[in-house]
């Protein structure tokens, strides 16, 4: 315990990130595996259970120091954490304390303390307490309360790791991952070489994006580059294996059986495949709020109902591993285009997977005989444009397909789509009960394309149509801004058959059903200005931006500045009325850094939104003067403040809330900036943000695909 608790210091003591990788270097050389083991457990952020309570830990020091528990919590409101409390009014130990590992300490004492009774756990705490000295019985103290904030990230530890043994950091990152117990032997694990076998397709720590905060042509010719939208979901790593589908988020949490619809679709892919993506909670042809997402996200078995109100879609935007293969060192480009064709085998094959997916698939008649309602097989169509949102499909064909009549197709065949890239579209069709090709034409004559399909010719010609489509208009984007067409489709042909006329709408042919497993678009855009333009439009398609990929650049875990930028939309904002404050934790404990804002709901203020960042050192002190001579009334720990202060707050997004008095629950709310060019009065209206929420819960207005 005494090593790792010179660490803490040592680390917590400098701000150079050199000194603190030597000292992390030095620590894993000399301790003991088991040790090192749950250090790294530690420093990584992970904790221990709870083995006992705030109260039950103040009245055990009361007892154990002999102060009078009034004493205890106003040193601990001062202090504001209760591990430095604890451990500042705690004796120091009369004997000399004698030397236990870390392991033990947390093997032997406080593991088994986990369920066991009251004066258990307070005897075997205090026992503890009287044998460590003040800097060690910090250290314990916070591993009891979970409250070990070291000043290191996970890739310092993991550059230290690397450093020991010469394991590249990206491998130990990787064998980080998941679930893991603390010990001797995983210890060894980690640091060892490389392994082919054991170290095959897996879970992968993230590349993560740089947010742009220059001009864009700064970062040369838009030829170089992938523009994707920035998606406002959940990003996770699919796992295709011989054991099945793992889905994992980027909070490196399985989500397993919360997504049952994903799982299923994911059975289509061979085995040996690790997919980056988003999952997405998608309806009517367009992404919902992230506020529909989080229905599914703590569901572990979510019932019809749910599923239908909400369902889910993942786009991959990035191969890593395709049957077996790793891909991590190629370039985007290539990654790319080898995450096309898996999709486009995948889901295009003769096999339908299970539960949910099959729903999703519709059927083609069998050749030469009746129906064979088991047997999804796909048509490919050349490009496909989109025609707009409301406009109705009567007698409209893709331009250059055979001229034919606009009555009613004689097979009414029904028509899903499932787009791969830009305006791709691979089609299945069903015959409606007792019909036959042979009673089809039409049908008939689309028959031989199934075989084309499944030839590498035909797969070639796909892949090229992909690339021949980028010129295709999107309903609502100038023709200079123009991005990859929609999923809104109002007709197409089948071999030149035109669909039928009676379909007015995009949802009367696809029925709002895309595939549950797609590819997040790529846009093609001529210039930086183009660009702009379609950004400036990402909020109405309910999407925060877009995402630049260096398309040359090979995947690199963790956030590497240069090969990947995030360029967001700025924040909408409000002006509000700080209205209460509360004295914050940790360093901040003595000054009010946690505030709540109001806005006018007619002649009264409403709470809408609390907010902790976005003030500096000079500010922070100021306001605090400030809250302590303008304070109303005290709540505990919270003061209620004159309402005369106004303040511009960022947020990213805003849903109507029932559970909310004010009716709205902002995302992500921060401080912009002081407005002390503003008067209370002046500030923003509740009703305005309402609003506000309301129209960004409807369906986003254009397409995203």
């Amino acid at each position: 315990m005494r090593a790792f608790a010179e660490l803490y210091r040592e680390i917590e003591g400098s701000t150079s990130l050199k000194r603190k990788r030597e000292a992390l270097v030095a620590y894993f050389q000399r301790a003991p595996q088991a040790d090192a083991a749950w250090a790294l457990h530690f420093l990584l952020g992970r904790k221990l259970a709870r083995i006992a309570s705030s109260g039950e830990l103040r009245a055990w020091v009361c007892d154990a120091s002999g102060l009078a528990p009034w004493l205890v919590e106003d040193s601990y409101a001062h202090v504001g954490d209760l591990a430095e409390t604890l451990s500042l009014l705690l004796p120091e130990p009369t004997t000399a304390p004698r030397e236990r590992a870390l392991s033990s300490w947390v093997e032997d004492v406080l593991l088994p303390l986990r369920g066991a009774p009251a004066e258990t756990r307070q005897r075997a705490l205090s026992a503890a307490w009287a044998e460590l000295r003040e800097l060690e019985r910090l250290v314990f103290n916070k591993l009891l309360t979970g409250a070990l904030r070291i000043g290191v990230s996970a890739g310092l530890v993991q550059q230290a790791l690397a450093q020991i043994d010469g394991v590249d950091a990206a491998l130990i990152a990787q064998r980080l991952l998941g679930e893991w117990t603390p010990s001797a032997h995983f210890m060894a694990r980690v640091l060892a070489p490389a392994d082919a076998g054991a170290d095959a397709v897996a879970i992968q720590p993230f590349q993560l994006a740089s947010p742009l905060e220059d001009s864009p042509e700064a970062l040369g010719p838009i030829e170089d580059w992938q523009l994707e939208w920035k998606w406002d979901g959940i990003r996770a790593q699919l796992l295709r294996t011989a054991d099945g589908v793992v889905f994992w988020s980027r909070g490196e949490e399985r989500l397993d059986g919360r997504f049952p619809e994903l799982e299923a679709a994911a059975l289509r892919l061979p085995e040996g495949c690790l997919l980056d993506g988003e999952i997405l909670a998608w309806k009517d042809d367009a992404p919902l709020p992230f506020v529909q997402l989080q229905k599914r996200i703590n569901r572990l078995k979510p019932g019809p109902k749910l599923l239908a109100e909400c369902p889910l879609r993942f786009l991959a935007y990035d191969a890593l591993f395709v049957r077996g293969e790793d891909l991590r060192g190629s370039p985007l480009s290539q990654r790319r285009s080898a995450l096309e064709a898996l999709l486009i085998e995948s889901l295009s094959a003769p096999h339908c997977g299970p539960g949910v997916l099959e729903e999703t698939c519709v059927r083609h008649p069998r050749e030469g005989g009746d129906p064979d309602l088991s047997r999804p097989r796909p048509l490919v169509l050349d490009p496909v444009p989109a025609f707009a949102r409301t406009g109705s499909s009567r007698g409209r064909r893709i331009p250059g397909s055979p001229e034919s009549s606009s009555t009613a197709h004689p097979c009414n065949v029904a028509v899903r789509a499932l787009q791969y890239d830009q305006s791709l579209r691979v089609l299945f069709l069903e015959s409606p009960t007792g019909s036959s090709p042979g009673e089809n034409p039409q049908v008939q004559a689309a028959a031989p394309s199934v075989g084309a399909r499944r030839s590498a010719r035909a797969t070639a010609q796909v892949r090229a149509s992909v690339e021949s489509s980028a010129d295709l208009p999107t309903p609502g984007v100038s023709a200079q801004a123009s991005a990859p067409v929609s999923n809104d489709i109002s007709a197409a042909t089948v071999e030149g058959a035109l669909l039928p006329e009676t379909h007015e709408s995009p949802d009367s042919v696809f029925g709002g059903r895309l595939p549950t497993l797609g590819i997040s678009q790529r846009i093609d855009v001529r210039d930086w200005t183009a660009a702009e333009a379609l950004r400036a439009s990402a909020r109405e398609r309910g999407v925060e931006g877009l995402m630049l990929k260096l398309a040359d650049s090979p995947w690199q875990p963790g956030r590497k500045r240069g090969a990947w930028w995030k360029w967001k939309l700025d924040p909408l904002s409000i002006d509000a009325v700080l209205i209460y404050a509360q004295a914050g934790h940790g360093r901040r404990a003595t000054l009010y850094t946690d505030y709540t804002f109001a806005l006018w709901d007619g002649e009264q203020l409403l709470p809408i939104a609390k907010a902790y960042s976005g003030l500096d050192d000079a500010e922070i002190l100021r306001l605090d003067r400030w809250i302590r001579a303008n304070t109303l009334e005290r709540f505990g720990p919270v003061r209620s403040v004159k309402a005369e202060l106004v303040f511009e707050l960022g947020f990213e997004g805003v849903n109507l809330s029932s559970r909310h008095k004010s009716g709205v629950a902002l995302r992500f709310p921060r401080i912009l900036r002081w407005r002390e060019d503003k008067l209370a009065r002046e500030a923003d209206q509740l009703s305005a943000l309402r609003r506000l929420a309301e129209r960004l819960a409807r369906a986003p207005a254009g397409p995203v695909e």
